[in-house]
């Protein structure tokens, strides 16, 4: 999976800092967008995505193995999967995102199955809450 992402460039905070000594502002465009769009029903949301097949890689993050499973079920008949250009990962993110000049869209299951994240720290608060 990480192999996908080769030929990105890779900017990092600590290396922005190190180029800028003299006091000016560094600005980095990421050129990036949203996903907002992708959150529809789900024929819709394979209809958007069949119509990137022919210029878009698109990478689906599912939260646990379980996830990625349904994704892959549920994405696998569009035409953008039969090409060879939907992956598949499980990984920890908040959001899908898009990487305009690169062609590549990450949508994550919870965008696709309409979950909202979870607040980690008011849910831990919840819990001892009720505990006490």
């Amino acid at each position: 999976v990480l192999n996908s992402f080769e030929g990105f460039q890779v900017i990092t905070g600590a290396s922005l800092a190190e180029s800028n000594h003299n006091g000016e502002v560094t600005v980095v465009d990421l050129n990036t967008g949203s996903t907002d769009s992708y959150a529809g029903s789900l024929d819709e949301t394979k209809t958007k995505l069949d119509s990137l097949s022919e210029s878009h890689r698109v990478i689906t993050v599912g939260d646990t193995a379980a996830d990625g499973e349904r994704l892959t079920e549920l994405l696998r008949d569009t035409s953008i999967a039969k090409q060879g250009r939907l992956r598949l990962i499980v990984a920890d993110i908040t959001g899908g995102f898009q990487l305009k000049t690169n062609h590549l869209l990450v949508l994550t299951g919870a965008e696709l199955f309409h979950r909202s994240p979870v607040d980690e720290e008011k849910l831990a608060q919840k819990g001892s809450q009720s505990a006490a």
